[in-house]
C-alpha cells in the first residue's frame, strides 16, 4: 500500500493530479493532509489551504476517488512542542538528527502555541494506533460568496475520513524521539 502525503496548497496538488491524470489513482491510497479546522466538528469551518484555493479543492473532491484523511488543527494542536524540548535537548547531545531538530525548534520550543503540526500528521501511517478512529463525513467546499473557502458537511459531498483525536501523545513523543535518535 502506498501513502501519499501532502502539506502543500491544494493548487499544486490539483495541478499534479490533473496534468498527470494517467497516474493511476489506486496508487494513492491515502491523502493525509494537515488541516486547520479549529472547532471541528462544527457545521461550517475554514481550512487554510482550502480557504486560499477552494476551486482546486472542489476539483480534487469531485475528480478523484482515492481516500482522503483530514487532520483538523485542534487534533494536531494536541502535539505541543514544549513538552518534547527537554528530552530533545538531552538527545541532541548524542544524536545528529536530534541536534538538528533541537536547534530548529529551539527558537519556538518554549512557546505554548507551537505544535508539531506536520510531524504529527505524518505519524499516522506508521502508527494509526496513536490516534482515535477516523470518522467518515461527507464534506463539500464553498467556492463563492462570503463563506468561500469554508468546509461544510454536505450529504452529497465527498466522503472523507476525519481524525478527531491524538489518543496516545506519550507514545507519539517517544516515536518522534526514536526517529531522531540517529
Amino acid at each position: 500500500m502506498i501513502k501519499f502525503y501532502t502539506i502543500m496548497r491544494y493548487t499544486e496538488f490539483h495541478m499534479i493530479i490533473e496534468f498527470h491524470i494517467s497516474w493511476p489513482a489506486p496508487l494513492i491510497v491515502s491523502l493525509v493532509k494537515l488541516e486547520s479546522m479549529e472547532g471541528w466538528p462544527r457545521e461550517q469551518v475554514s481550512e487554510w489551504n482550502i480557504f486560499w484555493d477552494p476551486v482546486s479543492t472542489e476539483w480534487i473532491f469531485n475528480n478523484t476517488s482515492f481516500p482522503i484523511i483530514l487532520f483538523p488543527l485542534d487534533v494536531t494542536n494536541q502535539a505541543k512542542l514544549a513538552p518534547l524540548m527537554p528530552r530533545l535537548r538531552e538527545k541532541s547531545l548524542e544524536f545528529a538528527y536530534s541536534k538538528l531538530a533541537y536547534e530548529g525548534y529551539e527558537l519556538t520550543g518554549d512557546e505554548p502555541y507551537y505544535c508539531m503540526w506536520n510531524v504529527v500528521t505524518s505519524c499516522y501511517t506508521p502508527h494509526p494506533e496513536f490516534f482515535g478512529e477516523p470518522v467518515r463525513m461527507n464534506l463539500g467546499v464553498v467556492t463563492e460568496g462570503n463563506e468561500q473557502g469554508d468546509v461544510v458537511r454536505k450529504s452529497s459531498g465527498r466522503e472523507v475520513e476525519v481524525i478527531l483525536s491524538l489518543k496516545e501523545p506519550d507514545q507519539y513523543y517517544d516515536h518522534v524521539l526514536k526517529q531522531l535518535a540517529q
